[in-house]
Order: structure tokens, then sequence, then C-alpha cells
């Protein structure tokens, strides 16, 4: 059992209280996808039916009659009749990378998730500046691409962003890369991309993204998950809750996301410590401190439907903000290295 968390409050109105989950979200689909015959990427079922061993399947299941043909009564043998053309999913592109790892979501044209782990010796690199090293990787050799792992039909070219007033906003930021070119360069794959408010990636978000850097002088190891998210809003008409957000590309099927969250565990002397953080994809008119965007993780898990370092005991984990100062004033207009294109992160 998972220990009861504490429920700080957010000082940003994300519409919505911590135990409601996301809404259903109804969308007409007539005209709205265009067929691709031939992009289709066929499954095997047994990849997701577990398999029967002979020996250990008993006595054999009752066969009965469907329409004439004998079936077993049997669900699981059943599902290998019913979807033996393939498992519809959904399913997910486990991307595997030098810098990190994420899933990607091929409906929303955006990662679920994106997951680096950061110690002082990965980036020590950034302390020590020379420019006379002309070979060094840097972020200005890199360009915004397609990512090759994605099938063809769900990727997002970097075209998609072009006049939609948002920045290709990175999950795992070029700026958390230093071992090599090509790490630097996997981090501007479109599939580490969001859609995020110009205001909102080159201000506050970059400069909680240099907190998050920082936190390698307090622990041995970071471990930060990131991810956009699709969060309720009541409307003021008729007081209830929908999920509304805009869809930008060629085909209108890139999602923006109405927030941002970052779960992050630090690790100190063998003890773990988890503090987790959702900002609203929106330009701030003011510095605000950290705490403010505070949540519990079990509400960024229930919108999300994901379940964060599942393999710890949650009741173990101690707070990040009894280490690290959680008061830190995150810069609404921070400044920021000129870099390639319009994103910063």
């Amino acid at each position: 059992m998972r220990a009861k968390e504490p429920t700080p409050k957010p000082s940003f109105g994300l519409g919505v209280g911590v135990g409601i989950g996301l809404a259903a979200i109804g969308v007409g689909l007539f005209g709205y996808f265009q067929t691709q015959q031939n992009s289709l990427h066929p499954v095997a079922v047994s990849s997701f039916l577990p398999q029967i061993n002979p020996q250990l399947a008993g006595p054999p299941s009752t066969i009965v009659s469907n329409g004439g043909v004998a079936v077993a009564d049997d669900p699981l043998t059943r599902a290998r009749s019913i979807v033996r053309h393939g498992f519809h999913g959904p399913k997910a592109d486990n991307l595997y990378r030098l810098a990190y790892s994420a899933a990607y979501d091929r409906g929303r044209r955006n990662a679920h998730w994106v997951a680096e782990r950061l110690t002082k010796e990965s980036l020590e690199k950034l302390l020590i500046e020379d420019d006379s090293d002309t070979n060094k990787p840097d972020r200005k050799h890199s360009k915004f691409t397609e990512d090759p792992t994605v099938p063809p039909e769900f990727r997002v070219k970097p075209i998609d962003y072009s006049n939609s007033g948002y920045d290709r906003g990175h999950l795992a930021p070029a700026a958390d890369v230093t071992e090599s070119q090509k790490a630097i360069d996997e981090t501007f794959y479109m599939s580490n991309m969001s859609p995020q408010v110009p205001a909102f990636n080159r201000g506050i978000w970059a400069s909680f993204e240099r907190y998050v850097r920082g936190l390698v002088r307090s622990f041995d190891e970071v471990y930060v998950v990131t991810g956009p998210l699709y969060l309720p809003k009541v409307d003021e008409g008729d007081g209830k809750f929908y999920v509304r957000y805009e869809v930008i590309g060629r085909e209108k099927n890139v999602a923006v996301p109405t927030h941002f969250y970052k779960v992050i565990l630090g690790v100190k002397n063998g003890k773990n410590y988890l503090g987790s953080f959702v900002l609203p994809n929106e330009g701030a008119s003011h510095d605000s401190p950290l705490e403010s965007f505070m949540l519990p993780v079990s509400a960024i898990e229930r919108s999300t439907g994901l379940e964060f370092f599942p393999m710890l005991e949650r009741k173990s984990l101690g707070s990040l903000c009894s280490v690290v100062k959680c008061g830190f004033l995150l810069a609404a207009k921070f400044k920021l290295k000129q870099g390639n294109g319009e994103d910063e992160g």
C-alpha cells in the first residue's frame, strides 16, 4: 500500500480538483483523418496474449457452438480467435536514446513521457566552456527532424509547427546533454517536442529546466520524467467540465497540451526523494515560486494513466523539498543563449 500523500495547494488555476480525472472527449471523426491504406503494420496476436502450456492447461474446455463453428469455452482461446488478424492497440512507441528514453503517443503526436538521468558527471561539461574548441558538441549544429523510428503515418514533421504560433518545445532539454553531438541531435527529434506557448517555453519553463539541472549539486542522481497533460476546465456557460485543446499541423493532428508535468526523483546517500510539479502551458506575468506548482504525484498519475517509479515503495520516499529549496522563484522572463530556431528547451 502506498502511503497517503500530502495535498499541496497550487496557486494557479487548473480548473479542476486533484481528484477529478480526465473527461471523455467527444470528437467528430468524419472527414477528420485521411485514410492511409498502405501504412498499416500488422502485429502478431501472440505478442499480446499469454501462451498456454499444454501440460499445465488441465482438462480441455467445453466446446460450444458459435454460428455452427466449434469454439472453446475459454476466454483466452476465444480472444485468439477474435483478434486473430492482429491486436488493435493502443500502442506506444518506446524510444531509446543515448540521453533519454520515451514513450510516444501516436494519437496526440506527443510523447506520453520522456525520462532522463542527470548526474554531476553528465553535466560537468556545462561548467567548463571552452569556446576555442570548435569540435565540441553543440546544439547549434543540430536540426529539428522527424523521428525515423516512429511509423511514417504517425510522425510529426518540423513543418507541422510552422505558422502555428507555438514553439517546438523540448521535453528532454538539449541543454541537459553534453556527451556527444549525436546525443544532442537526438533531442531534436520531433517525437521529443510538444507545442509550447513561446512566452512559457522561453520563460518560466526554461527557468524550471535550469533549476532541475542544478539539483545535481544536492543529489547523487536525479531522475526526471516530463510529459504533457490535457486537463479539464469548467465551462463558464453550463458549469460542466470539458477537455479542450488546440490541434496544429498539416493534418491538424498534433495536440497542444494544456499543461506540462515534471516528476523528479532525487537520490542522496541511498535515500530517494520525490517531487512532482504541473505548470500551465501559458506565459507568466510575474516570477512565481516553484512550490506554487506542486501537486501530489498521484494526481498526475490519475490524469495520465501512468505510474511513476513503480518499483519503489511510495511510502519509503522522502520529499524532494525537504532537501532542496522549493521556494525558488521561476523567472517569467528568462534570459537564454541564442540557439537554433524559435525554441530554447
